[in-house]
């Protein structure tokens, strides 16, 4: 029996929300650039989503998928401090909400993990998923983050930490210099 066709693993084919902006899925590392299926590794997806009500539409900020070695890598590069607090602040939050954990992906898609907010609610928020090959992993993730928790979060980060990150900003999404601005101001969420 292969990993993937284990029983105790929930895979489901991955939602049309955690395909990238042309409507296709991720298929590659965007740090290494490997292939996110031939390698068999396990892969995460984050998507930054800004709402427009007023036009009652939404656009991504930003989107990527990092294999699960590269997604190890960022972790290592935050500051010990700073992983520290995230970590906690995470423990904190999802002991005292223990069923927004066990919500199954609709619900959990629908309000932030950390506060619990509808996303009709919010103008900004973030999802991520875990995924193999071309199935999600439906245990913790998928997850959605609003603006109040990731701006909580952010204020947890070392100087260092969030050095790291705008490198990887500035590395990874390229374009005008107003628009990568505006990409430093939301901070990657490493869960």
């Amino acid at each position: 029996m292969e990993e993937n066709d284990r029983p105790d693993m929930n895979l489901e084919e991955i939602p049309e929300e955690f395909h990238n902006h042309e409507g296709n899925v991720f298929n590659q590392c965007i740090m290494c650039g490997c292939d996110l299926f031939e390698s068999g590794e396990d892969y995460f997806i984050e998507r930054c989503i800004k709402k427009y009500k007023e036009f009652d539409k939404q656009d991504v900020i930003y989107e990527y998928a990092t294999c699960s070695t590269c997604a190890e890598k960022m972790r290592k590069s935050m500051s010990v401090e700073s992983l520290q607090r995230i970590e906690q602040y995470m423990f904190t939050h999802l002991t005292q909400n223990v069923q927004r954990i066990k919500m199954d992906k609709d619900e959990k898609m629908s309000a932030c993990i950390i506060h619990g907010t509808p996303v009709q609610d919010m103008q900004e928020f973030t999802i991520q998923a875990h995924c193999r090959g071309n199935k999600l992993v439906n245990a913790i993730f998928p997850i959605l983050i609003g603006e109040k928790a990731k701006e909580e979060m952010s204020e947890l980060l070392s100087a260092q930490t969030k050095d790291e990150m705008d490198d990887f900003m500035d590395q990874y999404f390229t374009g005008p210099p107003e628009i990568r601005e505006i990409l430093r101001k939301r901070k990657v969420v490493i869960i």
